[in-house]
């Protein structure tokens, strides 16, 4: 994607009412650099009853930006009172990979002993 103009109608896409469009946006955006899709992916990646598969690909728009409230909403989904299905917590370890303050570090290291092998396997870190 190379022609710039068709970031308004991308950015059209945040409004709709559908999580997965709303995702594809967010995650369109962030492949521009663009920030404005975090909101609705956030919204979306905090979605529980939304399909796993559409969480973690709106939960993946993190892994484009850095910033101490982006830390936060990563953590929070992990210390989230359910447990987060497996690929949600692969990519918000994604997300993370770039922080190295204590509390991240732990939860890092968390992922290397998770319960579920895809988690433990060390992908997420690349």
């Amino acid at each position: 994607m190379t022609d710039s103009r068709v970031l308004p109608d991308i950015a059209a896409g945040l409004r709709t009412g559908q999580p997965a469009v709303r995702a594809l946006a967010a995650e369109l955006l962030a492949r521009w650099g663009r920030p404005e899709g975090l909101p609705a992916a956030a919204e979306v990646a905090s979605g529980l009853g939304l399909e796993t598969r559409i969480r973690a690909q709106a939960l993946g728009v993190f892994q484009s930006f850095k910033g101490p409230r982006l830390r936060r909403f990563l953590l929070d989904v992990l210390k989230a009172s359910q447990p987060q299905p497996a690929q949600v917590r692969v990519v918000a370890l994604r997300g993370l990979r770039w922080y190295d303050d204590d509390e991240t570090l732990s939860w890092l290291g968390r992922g290397l002993s998770d319960s579920d092998s895809s988690v433990r396997k060390p992908h997420w870190m690349v």
